[in-house]
């Protein structure tokens, strides 16, 4: 079993059951050194290296390899598998994973800070109507 640290769309409940079909327990976590952009002209963001910030999210527990490929899929070509160590609401750090931005395509970031709850708010429903396909 694996622990995946979240940021993104990902941090949705919706997008996560879509996905992997499965209830799965989060809790709040950030990650230090690290800042999140939206990648130019998506609803989604990216995370680069960045010693003056961090990110918040949430660490996802008790990942099969199954739920894993499945999210490797979903990320794709853009984005690599990295561990990381975050830091838990209560201050405990954890040795994680995330999906971080490969920098040969850092030419595809905006400057513009991602936000979820102007995700939710403005794209979530077109969002969710995209990972589900047509019919």
């Amino acid at each position: 079993m694996q622990d995946i640290f979240v940021y993104g769309t990902l941090l949705n409940d919706e997008v996560l059951r879509i996905l992997l079909d499965q209830p799965l327990p989060k809790v709040g976590a950030r990650l230090a050194g690290y800042r999140r952009v939206t990648v130019s002209g998506q609803m989604f963001p990216a995370i680069r290296p960045d010693g003056t910030s961090s990110v918040e999210g949430a660490l996802v527990t008790g990942l099969d390899q199954c739920a894993i490929s499945l999210l490797d899929e979903y990320e794709g070509r853009f984005y690599r598998r990295e561990s990381v160590v975050v830091y838990l609401d209560c201050g405990t750090p954890r040795h994680c994973q995330t999906y971080v931005f490969q920098p040969r395509y850092y030419d595809f970031l905006s400057a513009e800070a991602w936000c979820n709850d102007h995700f939710r708010e403005c794209h979530m429903s077109q969002y969710l109507a995209r990972l589900l396909g047509p019919g």
